[in-house]
């Protein structure tokens, strides 16, 4: 099995040797280095090959916004998480802007985290499910990143309706009323969509129609 290999700059050395541990512990993740500010980190990725760098903002000597610039300056190849307790749909614009594939909160719970590590690795972005669809859109419209991950199906006039709804965040209760159809066929809607476009949840389902021109959303 091919591990995902992680270098993690984070200032905090207790909350920083946790993130080691937890992740060490995941048969397809190896930690291959870990640094205290950004100058280290971008010495780091000079001298090995790293596939996800997972970079807090707050770093002495280089801070973040530094590092990560040099990085996808020098090493596109590799993938940079943002994990911080800035979470704004500023702080998410900008350095998404910047070239980071993923923005996360500090608070998020570890089976999210390493979704996030999963989807940047594999599909090149992570949106997390707490960013507000308008953020996105205007991640995705203004081309900051470019999603790879989805297949290329057809929709049918209805599936197009229920993803548009979706991307008003109405839950399927709300978008059984608006169509008369029963709750189960707009659960079954949502099945197919997901199926038909490699989306995995609601946020993968309202990127894949913001890059198909399906939303319907005002910024």
């Amino acid at each position: 099995m091919k591990k995902i290999k992680i270098a993690i700059a984070e200032d905090h050395h207790i909350f920083r040797n946790t993130l080691v541990n937890m992740l060490d512990g995941e048969e397809d993740i190896s930690v291959v280095f870990d640094v205290a500010n950004g100058r280290d980190l971008i010495d780091g990725v000079k001298e090995n090959q790293v596939d996800v760098v997972i970079l807090d903002l707050d770093l002495p000597i280089m801070n973040g916004r530094k590092a990560l610039s040099i990085i996808k300056q020098n090493h596109p190849q590799i993938k940079v998480l943002i994990l911080s307790m800035h979470y704004t749909d500023y702080h998410i614009q900008t350095y998404m802007a910047l070239g980071a594939n993923g923005y996360l909160s500090k608070d998020c719970d570890f089976e999210t985290f390493l979704d996030a590590i999963n989807n940047v690795y594999y599909n090149d972005f992570h949106f997390d499910d707490k960013i507000s669809p308008k953020t996105i859109q205007k991640i995705i419209l203004s081309k900051f990143i470019t999603p790879k991950f989805f297949k290329y199906e057809s929709l049918s006039k209805r599936e197009i309706e229920v993803l548009q709804l979706i991307c008003l965040e109405k839950t399927s209760s709300e978008i059984a009323d608006r169509l008369i159809i029963s709750q189960r066929t707009v659960d079954n809607h949502r099945k197919h969509l997901m199926k038909k476009t490699g989306a995995r949840n609601s946020v993968g389902l309202l990127t894949y129609a913001i890059l198909n021109g399906f939303h319907n959303l005002d910024i």
